[in-house]
């Protein structure tokens, strides 16, 4: 290795702080799927987003010493948190400097100053060459080294172990003393074939099991983000599906768009649910008639025909459940030989938006300082996305359910562009670019909400009498012209952001719309995300609505929350000219409340592991007149952003302000020289508090608590409110 005095570590600080990688276990490359022996673990190792985009393909082909050296340094930057800089930053009383003159790899130098790889005896790196077996244990040793694992081992004895260099002795007999890398026979003992090449499989699964046992050895492992594909799948509806012809398409078809009507939900450029049967309808404009439908993918010409036949003009009818993906083309075709075709039609997740003002707030409607200031004009300006796609009912209430959307009544779908994406739901835009980034799928939105109502105007009508909303409230005014007429989409969830005006039962009432709605889409098992409240002047009401968000999930399943606690806008913060936003009941900062859905949705329904939401108060205790409090879900560990949050009273009635202290990863210690027996402590209840740093801009100056991700280098998420009463009173 050649070692330039001149080259300090600061050169390798132009290291990027992110190292990409292929989030999606299900995202095989175009070049190839790993051999059946490896493909569990690699997509293993995908999910934990440790195979960098480049290395995912030709899974069988002899992997690089370059490459070899990026799968490593990926590896370590996400067992140990932080950029490769600051790991590598570490190290700077060990190597001066490195330089190759074949490569000027980042990665490759990485790894050269963490001691971890050499170059050749000429100074050269050989950067292309394949590596050996003995060449990877070595460097894999290192690696687990790096990470704190202690990597002495006694010797272990191979068939072939003269054949091993003695160089390499210590670290080949580690990593089989571990389990990280086998022999290469079933021989006893084993051969180990130290120069043999290694394939890219081979070094994915190898580097994968590193990480497992090194952070598994550190209780970290349940802490690192583990993103598995999307495996929620349904058969319901699946008996309802019908392939067997009940007549003979005609050959010649006669291309007839107005034949079939359809609703805009199933027209070109739609995403249709994906891993559950669907269900497509319409009516045909001629009366009664048999109905075939098609459905092609445009990309390996696959069919798959479905039939039924119409009953007074209408029919429905079943498609089987589809992986993500596409293009499709559908074609509805009639008995006659009419035939109209749908194009451009993806499998995704299709996510319903529900609620109020807040979730119909626009992206452009996000302002910075000013309405001519745009809070997320380089969001705007990079969003041309065509698997992010929209369609919008447009909002209108009505005494009577209307049966079908005409193109009157929604808008067709449209895909993300700097030229739409300003009337796009900010929330739920950034809640489905989320997943499309997490999982490299299509996201459907379908925008179904309206400012300002109540949340009985949301139920069907037989439902809201029920409840005891009369026709003074008009229980089915919105429901009747937004949801009624989109209730045969099959969808897997709902995304819910509402109940600004509602707090007291708002638990149960949000319960039993849950429940009327899954009746409704006959769609037992749908989703429902829910939106928590975010800070608001009318500090009471909104306090106790975010304990009932909290609460329906102990009433229905198949619910989760997201927390927006340091969310909201003072009303003197409001951007000049906004004329809707006199009382700062819409924030502008849309961009965690939809990532933080995302977030929750995919720990409690898709399977993903880490930290993915807030500390949670777990336990409560005095002594000598502090309150400890202590928090679950704290990542590695709580960090303090302020001092304000915390209140603490004597008799459960005034509270006053107490200082925070962390004296432990999951534990905070709370003092007030006002209060000197405290029997009641509060967190996230007053907009303001004395210990907020001046001047006071933003909401999340009243709120102090986060977890922490990336080896506790990262602010990861708000904790929870929480009110404890009683403590220590018997």
């Amino acid at each position: 290795m050649k070692k330039i005095l001149s080259l300090a570590v600061a050169a390798i600080m132009l290291l990027s702080c992110s190292i990409g990688y292929v989030s999606s276990a299900f995202i095989w490359s175009k070049d190839g799927t790993p051999s059946d022996w490896a493909e569990a673990e690699v997509s293993q190792a995908l999910a934990y987003g440790l195979v960098p985009e480049h290395i995912n393909s030709d899974y069988t082909e002899a992997i690089t010493r370059s490459d070899f050296c990026d799968l490593i340094v990926n590896m370590i930057v996400r067992a140990k948190g932080g950029t490769i800089a600051d790991i590598v930053a570490g190290y700077a009383d060990k190597t001066d400097g490195i330089s190759f003159p074949d490569t000027d790899s980042e990665n490759v130098l990485a790894a050269a100053a963490l001691g971890i790889v050499n170059g050749r005896a000429s100074g050269t790196f050989d950067p292309d060459a394949s590596i050996t077996r003995q060449e990877a244990a070595k460097m894999l040793a290192l690696a687990a080294k790096v990470m704190g694992a202690d990597i002495s081992a006694d010797t272990v004895t191979f068939a072939d172990s003269d054949s091993i260099y003695a160089w390499a002795v210590p670290f080949v007999s580690y990593v089989n003393s571990v389990g990280v890398m086998k022999g290469t026979s079933t021989t006893t003992p084993p051969n180990f074939s130290p120069v043999r090449t290694y394939s890219r499989e081979q070094s994915i699964l190898t580097v994968l099991r590193l990480f497992q046992m090194v952070l598994t050895a550190n209780n970290t492992l349940d802490l690192v983000d583990y993103i598995p594909e999307i495996t929620l799948s349904s058969d319901l509806h699946s008996e309802k599906i019908n392939t067997t012809p009940n007549f003979d398409i005609p050959s010649d078809l006669t291309d007839m768009r107005p034949a079939f009507v359809l609703s805009p939900l199933l027209g070109d450029g739609g995403v249709l649910q994906a891993k559950m049967p669907v269900r497509l309808w319409g009516s045909y404009y001629d009366g009664e008639t048999k109905v075939a439908v098609r459905v092609i993918n445009t990309v390996t010409g696959d069919t798959d025909t479905y039939y039924t036949e119409t009953k007074d003009s209408f029919f429905e009818l079943y498609i089987k459940a589809y992986e993500y993906g596409g293009p499709y083309k559908i074609e509805y075709i009639s008995e006659e030989g009419y035939v109209r075709t749908t194009t451009d039609v993806f499998f995704g997740e299709v996510v319903m938006c529900g609620g109020q003002s807040n979730m119909g707030w626009s992206i452009g409607q996000c302002y910075d300082g000013s309405t001519d200031k745009m809070l997320y004009q380089d969001v705007i300006d990079n969003s041309y996305n065509e698997a992010i796609r929209r369609l919008i009912v447009w909002p209108k209430s009505g005494d009577t359910p209307l049966d079908e959307l005409s193109s009157s009544d929604a808008s067709a779908w449209s895909f993300a562009n700097p030229f739409n994406l300003k009337e796009y739901n900010a929330a739920a835009y950034f809640y489905a670019r989320e997943l499309n980034a997490r999982y490299g799928i299509h996201v459907g939105i379908v925008s179904v909400c309206m400012g300002g109502t109540a949340i009985y105007t949301w139920f069907p009508k037989a439902d809201g009498e029920r409840l005891g909303f009369g026709a003074g409230k008009q229980p089915s005014v919105w429901y009747n012209t937004m949801v009624n007429p989109v209730r045969r989409m099959t969808a897997r969830g709902t995304i819910w952001y509402q109940g600004e005006g509602h707090y007291d039962g708002y638990a149960e009432l949000l319960a039993e719309l849950i429940t009327c709605w899954r009746r409704e889409f006959d769609n037992k098992d749908m989703l429902f995300s829910v939106v928590q409240l975010p800070r608001y002047q009318n500090e009471y009401s909104y306090f106790l609505c975010r304990e009932e968000d909290k609460k329906v999930c102990e009433l229905v399943d198949n619910v989760t929350y997201s927390v927006n606690i340091d969310n909201g806008l003072y009303a003197e913060n409001k951007a000049t000219g906004d004329t809707l936003n006199d009382d700062g009941i819409h924030p502008y900062e849309k961009e965690p409340v939809g990532t933080r859905l995302a977030h929750a949705t995919m720990e409690a329904f898709f399977g993903a592991k880490g930290i993915w939401r807030g500390p949670v108060m777990s336990e409560v205790s005095v002594k000598d007149g502090k309150v400890t409090v202590k928090f679950d879900n704290v990542g590695y560990g709580l960090t303090l952003k302020g001092l304000a949050g915390f209140e603490v009273s004597a008799d459960g009635k005034k509270f006053s302000a107490a200082k925070p202290e962390l004296v432990g990863k999951d534990t905070i210690v709370l003092t007030c020289d006002d209060v000197t027996a405290p029997t009641a402590v509060r967190y996230g209840y007053s907009n303001y508090s004395p210990f907020q740093e001046k001047p006071v801009t933003s909401c999340a100056q009243s709120v102090c608590v986060y977890n922490t991700k990336d080896g506790g280098t990262t602010v990861a998420y708000p904790a929870e409110q929480f009110l404890v009463e009683n403590i220590g009173v018997k």
